[in-house]
Order: structure tokens, then C-alpha cells, then sequence
């Protein structure tokens, strides 16, 4: 037995279940799988760098915000889930498979045909941004069950680190061009910064 990918219910939740080996699944499929999870395990980097630059990018919108932490930098790590939660990096996870046809709203989804989760659009609601936010712990950047990132202690520990370090070296960090005028990567999977110019 093993365990079948979490598939997304008309409800909108995920419903994991234990399952045999689909035998009816097309070799396209396992290949465009596979080639999904190298994709995910090859943007480590590129994960890390977008989830330093979007928080960053978030605190000096949000100069109150910015200013609470700095006045108790021991709220870094609640911080961090709270940005996490505002705004993921991860815009879409890797494939699953509609067990089913179902529907979702308008659109109907025939069975056997791929979906894709997103957990950048999961908690989202990017214009409240709160840090002390009692439950934001519970946020889906990382994915959840089965899926969770394997990285994601680590991914939230530098991001922590380094976010606690600019706080510390450079309290006059300040963006030097508008927020709305700055270059966002063209990626289906990750969403982050080209570039982030700040004076320090």
C-alpha cells in the first residue's frame, strides 16, 4: 500500500487516502512527475532568495509593522510565519490528479486530468498583515501532511537569521526606487523579486 497524492475536493479541502499503485496511469504522466519534482527539488535557491527578498520587500511597505519588530526582534520567528502567510513564494505546488470528474465553481474537472495546488493563493489576503497574528504558524507556504517541504526548518531559520540581522546592522534600510516600479521573476512555481535596490 501506498499513499495516494492529496486530491482537491469540490469543498476545496484535500482529502489524503491510503491506495494501491494506479496501474491506468499513462507513462506521460509519470514522466511529467517526475520532471515536476526535480523542477521543485532544483529551486531550493531560488525558493530561499524570494522568501528573503518578498519579506523584506513587505516590512518596508508597512512601516508600522516594520517598527513593532524593531522595537522586540524577539518576535522574528512569529514574524516570519505571518509573512509567510501573507505572501508565499511558492505560487504552485507539484501535479495531482483528479481521482473523479468534479467540479469547482464554473469549471469542470474531468477525471484523471492534472491539477495543480497553489499555496501562494492558500491564507493569502496580502493587504492585512498583521505580526501578531495569534495563529499564523498554521499558514501553507511550506504545504502541509505528506507534502510539507522537507526544507522548511531550515528555509525558516536563515530566513530568520538574516531578517534579524538586517534589523540589527541596518536600521535605516529603505527602499531606493517604488515598490510598483520593482522587477518580479516571470516563474509559474516561484514568486520572488528579480531584484530588491535598498540604501542601508
Amino acid at each position: 500500500m501506498s499513499s495516494c497524492p492529496p486530491w482537491l475536493l469540490p469543498s476545496g479541502r484535500l482529502q489524503t487516502r491510503p491506495c494501491r499503485p494506479r496501474r491506468g496511469r499513462r507513462p506521460a504522466q509519470r514522466a511529467g512527475a517526475g520532471i515536476s519534482r526535480s523542477a521543485v527539488l532544483g529551486r531550493r535557491a531560488r525558493d530561499d532568495t524570494a522568501a528573503i527578498g518578498n519579506r523584506v520587500l513587505a516590512l518596508l511597505q508597512r512601516p508600522e509593522q516594520l517598527a513593532l519588530l524593531r522595537a522586540d526582534p524577539s518576535h522574528v520567528s512569529a514574524a516570519v510565519d505571518e509573512l509567510l502567510r501573507c505572501d508565499s513564494p511558492v505560487s504552485i505546488a507539484t501535479w495531482r490528479w483528479a481521482p473523479t470528474a468534479i467540479r469547482l465553481g464554473e469549471a469542470e474537472v474531468p477525471v484523471g486530468s492534472p491539477v495543480f495546488v497553489s499555496p501562494g493563493a492558500a491564507n493569502c489576503d496580502p493587504d492585512r498583515l498583521d505580526l501578531d497574528r495569534p495563529d499564523a504558524r498554521s499558514h501553507l507556504a511550506f504545504g502541509h501532511g505528506i507534502h510539507r517541504c522537507l526544507g522548511a526548518p531550515q528555509a525558516q531559520a536563515e530566513v530568520e537569521t538574516i531578517l534579524q540581522l538586517l534589523l540589527e546592522r541596518f536600521p535605516g534600510l529603505r527602499l531606493t526606487e517604488p515598490a510598483d516600479q520593482l522587477p518580479w521573476r516571470h516563474s509559474r512555481l516561484v514568486r520572488g523579486l528579480e531584484a530588491l535596490p535598498v540604501q542601508l
